[in-house]
């Protein structure tokens, strides 16, 4: 009787603690599916980011809570719903901001001015590319000051500043190839 209370009382705990384990495993799958499903099927992608959200929220998991956040605003942006897409994108910015995490920061900052310049609002959208290069580059993110510097070009295309455009083009792809980045490459070419 003694060694199966022990089984018993070492099998609950062991279960227990394996829980938030797996748990967070399925918090990833969820969101690494919901990435699949931006740019084919956004609703899906809504489905799988709201399911992981709510996971996060059980576990109390702000990391991973951001990371759905920004998700659930990727697929409404894909959508065309750019106004609850910003939404998210600004709560994941708030939460990142709260967590100090730079990185995480930095990229929100690059999805809003992505939502505004598809809006119009070509000022704000500046602003939040700025702030967003601005971390990259104290961060010493090569890709993401690259990206961002490419979505500034795209940004005075819209403003029909070519020459301006073509300098932070020229900018973007000289990072792309100091870091050998091909597909950054490509997307300069394209």
């Amino acid at each position: 009787y003694f060694f199966l209370t022990l089984f018993l009382f070492f099998t609950n705990a062991w279960y227990l603690h394996s829980v938030p384990v797996t748990k967070v495993v399925s918090i990833d799958s969820l969101l690494k599916n919901s990435e699949k499903h931006w740019y084919s099927f956004p609703d899906s992608s809504i489905i799988l980011a709201r399911e992981a959200l709510q996971l996060t929220d059980t576990l109390r998991d702000k990391r991973h809570y951001s990371k759905a956040l920004t998700s659930l605003g990727t697929a409404y942006y894909m959508k065309g719903n750019y106004s609850i897409g910003l939404h998210y994108f600004f709560k994941a910015l708030q939460l990142d901001e709260s967590q100090n995490e730079k990185q995480s920061v930095a990229s929100d900052l690059t999805n809003i001015g992505n939502v505004f310049m598809v809006q119009g609002n070509l000022e704000k959208a500046y602003d939040f590319f700025a702030r967003s290069l601005d971390i990259k580059y104290a961060l010493h993110d090569r890709t993401g000051t690259a990206n961002t510097l490419l979505s500034i070009a795209n940004l005075y295309i819209a403003q029909e500043k070519y020459d301006l455009a073509l300098t932070h083009a020229r900018q973007a792809l000289s990072v792309y190839d100091s870091i050998n980045d091909r597909e950054g490459r490509v997307v300069i070419y394209t």
